[in-house]
């Protein structure tokens, strides 16, 4: 269900990154940034994703987004509230994880490169933590950028 409802969400933008996709046709691979906010801090007993935001750049120069919240089935703190935007009244009636993106994080840490702001600390290990958490391999994101590096 994941694939799909990634591909679902699956917008195509006006956005032009020509660096982006010369590096993005020199790897071979779509180029995904991630951004995630969640409940709390990652290794909290609470912690869990309650939003995803994904921009993917082809190496033909398009450019598609995806975003979609998550219920974290974990309260979300009002300090994470505060800082994402995100309420739990938001998130109460959506799939969780597994159902939503759990497959779809798989393919991108097999076939994508992975970036994000802070992507190797924070949004590669919390959808990691998310995957162990269903039961599901990690994924081995071999194939990852942080920009701010």
């Amino acid at each position: 269900m994941s694939v799909d409802h990634w591909k679902s969400l699956l917008t195509p933008t006006r956005i032009k990154l020509p660096n982006i996709t010369a590096l993005a046709r020199e790897q071979g691979r779509i180029i995904s940034f991630i951004d995630l906010e969640t409940t709390d801090f990652l290794g909290r007993p609470n912690f869990g994703i309650c939003e995803i935001g994904c921009l993917h750049i082809l190496r033909d120069g398009r450019v598609f987004s995806a975003t979609s919240l998550v219920n974290p089935e974990n309260l979300i703190t009002p300090s994470s509230t505060e800082i994402t935007g995100v309420t739990q009244a938001m998130v109460n009636d959506k799939s969780n994880w597994h159902a939503l993106w759990a497959e779809a994080c798989l393919n991108f840490s097999a076939k994508h490169l992975v970036s994000g702001f802070n992507s190797t600390i924070f949004d590669i290990p919390a959808i990691q933590d998310q995957n162990e958490r269903y039961g599901l391999a990690p994924g081995n994101f071999d194939n990852k950028m942080d920009v701010m590096d």
